[in-house]
């Protein structure tokens, strides 16, 4: 999480969004989705921000005209969304059984066309949605799958701390190298008990703002 300029907040998801709040903490006010879990948030000084998604590419949004990306890359972003979204069938984490994916063998076959999508078990990397370059023939990387098939019972397998389950788990970065992990439940917490609204209680119990 990182506080704007503008007295914004901003947090990141493991979710695959970006969402920005107002500076009351209120009201959502925009969410940006990525092509991949997002790691970490930064302001920068002219208003600004960074974001650093697990496809390893680091992106900047701004609101100034003069600063903005061009058509093209605007769409290729939104590509990418919406790959990882289909490809991790577009429901969240309800979308493949990870016992079933193929592992990295599977890119030695190649596509059937241009374009086309595969989801593989990576060694390094975990889930990893790959696209079909008619071009050069290849599997170009795309970014982490983040969808899960709901396991037995229908539940999905929920992310631990120190061995506690819960249904979120979000990284706040108390220094600008060390982060701690904190967890929370949606169920019973409020609707309003967000990432964001976890994040910021922290750091105000920390009198880190």
């Amino acid at each position: 999480m990182c506080v704007l300029s503008t007295g914004e907040f901003v947090a990141a998801g493991d979710d695959g969004t970006v969402k920005i709040w107002s500076s009351d903490g209120r009201r959502e006010l925009q969410v940006i989705p990525h092509p991949g879990s997002v790691r970490c948030v930064k302001a920068l000084p002219n208003g600004d921000f960074a974001t650093g998604c697990a496809d390893r590419v680091l992106r900047i949004f701004t609101r100034s005209a003069d600063r903005l990306a061009s058509d093209i890359e605007l769409a290729q972003f939104d590509e990418l969304v919406q790959l990882v979204a289909t490809a991790g069938g577009g429901g969240g984490m309800t979308g493949f059984d990870n016992s079933t994916l193929p592992d990295e063998s599977a890119l030695l076959v190649p596509g059937k066309k241009d374009g086309a999508i595969k989801v593989v078990m990576t060694k390094l990397k975990g889930p990893y949605v790959f696209k079909w370059n008619a071009t050069t023939q290849k599997w170009d990387e795309v970014g982490e799958a983040l969808g899960q098939k709901a396991g037995a019972g229908g539940l999905v397998p929920r992310p631990k701390i120190n061995g506690i389950e819960y249904d979120f788990v979000t990284d706040v970065f108390v220094t600008d190298t060390k982060s701690v992990q904190l967890g929370f439940n949606r169920d019973g917490l409020g609707a309003r008990d967000t990432s964001f609204h976890v994040s910021l209680r922290f750091a105000i119990g920390l009198y880190l703002i």
